[in-house]
C-alpha cells in the first residue's frame, strides 16, 4: 500500500475522534454560583446558613468539620467559624442551592492567581446538578488557574468535567491524601 494512501486513511480516522461535549450544552439549564451570603441585607449569610442547616440535618456536610448532634444555634456559630477558615465560599445553584464551594486563593506576581476549590454537596444534589454547577464554576473563574485535587473515587466525575474542555488532567500523586493518592486537574485556557 502506498504511503500517501495510508496517510489519507489515518487522517480520515482522526476526523472522527470525539471532540468532547460542548460547554453550551452542559450549561443550557442555567446553573449558577454566587458568593456565600450576598442575598440578605440584615444578616448577609443567614439564608445560606439555613441551606447548610437543612443539609446538616440530612447528614450532607460532614466534611467541613462540624460535629453531629448540634441544635440550630450551635450549628450557626460553628458553621460561621468553619467558613471563615477559607478565603472564599460560593453557593452552587442549579435551580436550587445544591452545595457550597470553598476555595483557597494564592496570589502570584509571576503568573495567574491560583485557586484550589473544594465542593461540599448537599444530599439532594443530583449527579447532573453537581456536574453542571462544577462546570459553571470553573468556567466562571477566568482570572484564576484552578487546581483540583481529587480522590481516586472522584476521578471519573472530573474526567466528565474534562470532556467539557475547561479542565485537564495533569496526573496522580501517590500519598497526596493520607491513605491514597490524589489526581490533579487544572483549568485549561479557553480560546
Amino acid at each position: 500500500m502506498p504511503l500517501i494512501s495510508s496517510l489519507m486513511r489515518l487522517n480520515c480516522g482522526l476526523s472522527k475522534v470525539n471532540k468532547g461535549i460542548p460547554l453550551k450544552r452542559t450549561l443550557r439549564r442555567n446553573p449558577s454560583f454566587r458568593v456565600f451570603g450576598v442575598n440578605d441585607a440584615d444578616d448577609p449569610i443567614r439564608r445560606d446558613i439555613g441551606w447548610l442547616w437543612a443539609a446538616y440535618q440530612h447528614g450532607g456536610i460532614d466534611d467541613i468539620g462540624i460535629p453531629e448532634g448540634l441544635d440550630k444555634d450551635e450549628f450557626d456559630a460553628l458553621a460561621r467559624q468553619a467558613l471563615e477558615r477559607f478565603d472564599e465560599a460560593f453557593v452552587m445553584e442549579a435551580g436550587k442551592p445544591v452545595g457550597i464551594m470553598t476555595a483557597r486563593l494564592e496570589q502570584r506576581e509571576d503568573g495567574p492567581d491560583k485557586m484550589e476549590p473544594h465542593a461540599h454537596w448537599f444530599p439532594w444534589a443530583s449527579a447532573r446538578e453537581k456536574l453542571e454547577a462544577t462546570v459553571k464554576f470553573i468556567a466562571g473563574m477566568d482570572g484564576f488557574k484552578v487546581l483540583v485535587w481529587a480522590k481516586p473515587q472522584a476521578k471519573t466525575f472530573f474526567n466528565h468535567v474534562c470532556k467539557r474542555g475547561i479542565l485537564q488532567r495533569v496526573g496522580t500523586v501517590p500519598g497526596y491524601f493520607e491513605t491514597e493518592g490524589g489526581c490533579l486537574f487544572t483549568s485549561r485556557e479557553r480560546k
